[in-house]
């Protein structure tokens, strides 16, 4: 997923968004606010969020959010930009930044020794998108002249694996589980269509099809290689799609025409964006998951589209999983989730954007929740 720019997001005051208000035993996630004028990528199993800060910002700013620490913008990427797009269990964040150059390129940032500029091995232009467990980064990087990139691995101390094409001219990695498996997209012959990969060192780039339309994309993949993304339909409508062992399944919507699975862990828990009724926004449907907080904007759609979690065949409405209180209108999105099953995503609170985490209120992480509610506190001026 070329390089993708920064596109101003509209926000519009949401408050004719009418959601459904369970009884609060039907409420099984507290929501906590990571803070306005952000957008959340990544969670990872020990609650740390990484993402960018958002609306009316000229140059955007990568940041790492927990409960314990609150936020903290990446080192060394101030200027000009910068992007964090996800973060592994070890703390390694990667993205895109322009440390010490003139263009954007892809970071790889370590606790010790602070974010690294890989444009001397992935070139300018490149983009990370995800980490695993062994430190293995996969994203985009231009292999050879001309307005075109190819999907990548890198490990440290190795030099970049390029993925190939199904014969066009662009790929995308935008995830990699832990067991090594690449998940993202690869235009086809002639550039005529874009399809969902899965890669491996064995097995090389599965064509993972669609879900009987032209295009697919993969957006994350679990370490039982379950695969999820958003599949075109005969019809032309996107729906979010689970392939597991090879096989795809139609994750349907709430209600719309369109939906976009962006998230999946080991239990096979899901979350990610759907429309509420047809017709509504339909141009969304081709994205995936880092286009999204950043094109479409949370506020100015929040009567289009909610966040989803999906689970055993059922998709559930987000918003009507939690007791919306304190400024909350409307979860827009869930873009990650992570082993204790917190998700992140963005929303609308108080007619702006904001990022949110979502805890369960049973399990283990249910006392750090409560104990850090209303204690967080996050600038709102992050320029400043």
């Amino acid at each position: 997923m070329t390089s993708l720019g920064l596109v101003s997001l509209a926000v519009l005051l949401c408050d004719h968004v009418k959601i459904p208000r369970p009884e609060p035993a039907d409420h099984p996630y507290e929501i906590v606010d990571i803070g306005g004028n952000l957008f959340a990528n990544d969670i990872n199993d020990h609650g740390q969020v990484v993402g960018m800060t958002g609306t009316g910002v000229a140059s955007p700013r990568a940041f790492v959010w927990s409960l314990s620490d609150g936020i903290d913008y990446i080192p060394g990427s101030e200027e000009k930009g910068s992007l964090a797009n996800g973060i592994n269990n070890r703390g390694e964040i990667v993205g895109q930044a322009k440390i010490e150059t003139a263009q954007r390129s892809a970071f790889l940032w370590e606790e010790d020794s602070g974010p690294a500029n890989l444009a001397d091995i992935l070139g300018p232009e490149s983009m990370a998108y995800a980490v695993n467990s062994y430190s293995q980064v996969v994203g985009h990087a231009a292999w050879k002249k001309g307005p075109f990139h190819q999907a990548f691995l890198y490990e440290p101390g190795s030099r970049p694996v390029p993925l190939g094409t199904f014969g066009g001219s662009n790929s995308d990695a935008v995830a990699i589980s832990d067991s090594g498996s690449v998940v993202g997209w690869s235009q086809t012959q002639n550039d005529e269509a874009s399809h969902a990969f899965r890669w491996s060192s064995e097995e090389g780039l599965i064509d993972l099809e669609t879900l009987g339309g032209a295009n697919s994309h993969a957006n994350a993949v679990n370490n039982r290689n379950q695969v999820v993304g958003q599949a075109e339909k005969p019809t032309g409508s996107f729906h979010a799609f689970l392939n597991s062992n090879g096989e795809m399944a139609d994750l349907g919507t709430l209600g719309g025409a369109w939906s976009v699975a962006l998230g999946i862990n080991d239990t096979g828990l899901v979350v990610g964006q759907s429309a509420l009724r047809e017709g509504a926004l339909d141009t969304l449907r081709r994205e995936g998951r880092h286009l999204l907080a950043r094109f479409f904007g949370p506020a100015a759609y929040a009567d289009e589209s909610h966040a989803f979690v999906w689970s055993d065949g059922v998709m559930a409405d987000l918003n009507d999983l939690v007791a919306k209180e304190d400024g909350w209108q409307v979860l827009s999105a869930a873009t990650g989730v992570n082993e204790n099953g917190e998700i992140v995503g963005f929303g609308v609170k108080d007619g702006s954007a904001h990022a949110f985490l979502l805890v369960p209120r049973e399990g283990r992480v249910q006392r750090v929740a409560k104990q850090s509610k209303g204690t967080t506190r996050i600038p709102t001026n992050p320029e400043g």
